[in-house]
C-alpha cells in the first residue's frame, strides 16, 4: 500500500512535522486502483458496444422487445456508471486517537452533546438504549464536556427507570 506524502518529500520535513505534532490520521491508497480503472474502461467499452448493438437493432426493426431491452440496458448502464465513483480512488483511513492527548489539552476538547432518541420499549429494548448511552459515555472526552440526552418520544416509564438505574451507577463510578 502506497502512502501519500506531502509533495513527495519523505525526508526531514515530514519527520519534523511528526515530531512536533504526531499524525492523527493517514490516508493509504490501495494498490488495486489502477486495476479498477482499467477494468472500468474495458467494461465501459463493452457497455457502449452493447448499446450500439441495440441501437442498430432498433434502426432495423422497431418492436417492443428491442425497445425494452435497450431501455433496460440503458438504465443498468447508468446505475453501473454512477456506482463507479466509489471505486475510482479507493483509500483506507488509519486513525491514531492515542496521539490526540499529545496535540491538545483536555481543556481544549470541544463540548459534545449526544441525543439518543427512542420510541417504543417493545421494539427498542431499554437495555439497548442504556448500552448506547454507556458507549457514548466511554468516549475519551472530559466528563464536564460530554452531555447525553435520552429523548423518549413514547414517554414510557420503563425506559426512564432502566436508564436512570444503570446510568446513575455509571456516572458515580466515572466521577471517581
Amino acid at each position: 500500500c502506497g502512502r501519500r506524502e506531502m509533495g513527495g518529500l519523505k525526508g526531514t520535513i515530514t519527520k519534523n512535522i511528526t515530531m512536533q505534532h504526531p499524525l492523527l490520521h493517514t490516508v493509504v491508497a490501495f494498490r488495486r486502483t489502477r486495476l479498477n480503472r482499467l477494468f472500468t474502461i474495458s467494461y465501459m467499452i463493452t457497455i457502449f458496444a452493447l448499446l450500439y448493438h441495440h441501437l442498430l437493432n432498433l434502426a432495423n426493426s422497431t418492436n417492443v422487445f428491442s425497445l425494452s431491452m435497450f431501455l433496460v440496458n440503458l438504465v443498468l448502464a447508468f446505475m453501473w456508471t454512477t456506482a463507479q465513483a466509489f471505486r475510482m480512488s479507493p483509500v483506507r483511513h488509519e486513525i491514531f486517537p492515542e496521539h490526540l492527548a499529545n496535540t491538545m489539552k483536555e481543556s481544549d476538547f470541544l463540548a459534545l452533546d449526544v441525543f439518543i432518541c427512542t420510541m417504543d420499549p417493545l421494539k427498542e429494548q431499554p437495555m439497548t438504549v442504556v448500552n448506547m448511552a454507556l458507549s457514548v459515555m466511554a468516549y475519551e472526552n472530559p466528563t464536564e464536556k460530554l452531555s447525553v440526552y435520552i429523548l423518549d418520544d413514547g414517554g414510557t416509564q420503563l425506559t426512564f427507570n432502566e436508564c436512570t438505574k444503570v446510568l446513575s451507577k455509571y456516572i458515580i463510578i466515572r466521577l471517581k
